[in-house]
């Protein structure tokens, strides 16, 4: 099984790198395109989750099952999570997968990347309206560079995540006892939400990799206002 995912994921990022290159030597074009389509595309993507039910179904719990079985589980507070065992972590994630992201949804990103023993990690960040999942925000830990990032399955860190409406209201906390390489949070009882009305406040606490602590804060330290460095506990909390 696992080699057929790493076959499969092989596949995925030749494709995606080769689309991506393309992209980017015709990058004007593409994000005039991008701008073009995503209202239309995201208003059309709302209104099929809400006509065919899944929207109702997802808030009402009836779509469980489907989502349970696509690694999206629900906890007590009605708020969905993925795993750190998802079956996404063979996929990866690249710049194309954003591309579509934001033209299906309304989403906004932030995309961190530091150099730690010659090595390239991410640190990548979204925030935004998941169609039936609703409201919502992640952040996930990649390795490998451009233009397709593996998941950094093994450098999983203790991790935090809460999301805040525009008037200070939480809309899902999040804080797992099991080290994470991509958190997440998604209300679907918060629809039709603008990203530049959430806030989303999160740790990564890094002292089990002091190498990758140590990289990310001297090159953002005083260089990205989202940032705050605890040097004694060797965590990073961002505010955004």
């Amino acid at each position: 099984m696992d080699s057929i995912a790493e076959a499969s994921s092989d596949v995925v990022a030749n494709v995606t790198g080769w689309i991506t290159d393309i992209g980017n030597q015709y990058s004007d074009v593409t994000e005039q395109i991008k701008e073009k389509l995503k209202d239309p595309v995201h208003i059309i993507c709302k209104e099929i989750s809400k006509g065919t039910g899944f929207t109702y179904a997802t808030q009402q719990g009836y779509a469980d099952g489907f989502l349970e079985s696509v690694d999206f589980h629900r906890d007590k507070a009605g708020v969905f999570h993925t795993s750190p065992d998802c079956w996404q972590q063979h996929m990866g994630y690249c710049d194309l997968y954003d591309w579509v992201f934001d033209v299906a949804t309304d989403m906004k990103k932030n995309k961190y990347p530091v150099t730690v023993d010659g090595e390239q990690y991410c640190i990548w960040m979204w925030k935004g309206d998941y169609l039936n999942l609703g409201a919502g925000a992640e952040t996930g830990i990649y390795k490998g560079g451009e233009p397709f990032w593996d998941v950094a399955v093994d450098d999983a860190m203790p991790m935090t995540l809460t999301t805040y409406d525009k008037d200070g209201n939480t809309i899902m906390c999040y804080m797992p006892d099991d080290p994470q390489w991509w958190i997440t949070g998604f209300d679907s009882m918060t629809q039709d939400i603008d990203p530049d009305n959430l806030t989303v406040i999160g740790s990564i606490d890094m002292s089990s990799y002091p190498e990758l602590w140590e990289a990310f804060k001297i090159r953002y330290k005083g260089r990205a206002k989202e940032f705050c460095f605890d040097e004694e506990n060797q965590t990073v909390y961002y505010n955004w």
